[in-house]
């Protein structure tokens, strides 16, 4: 009975895990395999396997070691598409912080290093800074608008310096 119950579980939960884990590589048009329809995806395969063990079990086939080994087996074939589904889930949040910081949070940095950059005479440096902050400059407060226009007045002096020496 102990050897039926972990088979149990095994095989719901690697069944869920590799369901789940299925999902990043699904193409527009075809049907979701968590609302019932398509089949032949990874999470179907691997919920196949996981009734079979079971099934094996309830119809006395199975001794604790088939059913450990056919569990483990379960476990080693769903493994890979959960640390994939682990690694999609982990980027999906490091994009949607980067993109949940406020235009100000991501301004006042950049302004800092614009400023660095012009007066150590890294122009290239400072434009690269000028471009990204002119494209989020109407998100941000008055104030930093101010600054921004302060330095790219102070960016186009030095610009023009650096150009009249050139010149000489």
């Amino acid at each position: 009975m102990t050897a039926l119950r972990l088979a149990m579980c095994v095989a719901v939960g690697l069944g869920t895990a590799a369901m789940t884990g299925g999902c990043e590589d699904k193409k527009p048009n075809q049907p979701n395999p968590q609302t019932g329809g398509g089949g032949g995806t990874q999470g179907d395969k691997a919920m196949k396997q996981a009734q079979g063990v079971a099934a094996g079990v309830t119809a006395g086939s199975g001794t604790p070691a088939n059913v450990g080994e056919a569990a483990k087996t379960t476990v080693d074939a769903a493994k890979p598409k959960v640390d994939a589904a682990k690694t999609t889930i982990d980027d999906a949040g490091t994009g949607a912080g980067e993109m949940m910081a406020s235009p100000v949070a991501m301004a006042k940095p950049m302004l800092t290093k614009l400023q660095d950059a012009i007066n150590g005479g890294k122009l290239d440096e400072a434009k690269g800074y000028l471009d990204k902050l002119k494209s989020m400059r109407d998100k941000l407060p008055a104030d930093m608008q101010k600054q921004y226009d302060t330095l790219l007045g102070l960016y186009n002096s030095e610009k023009a310096k650096a150009a009249a020496g050139a010149n000489k």
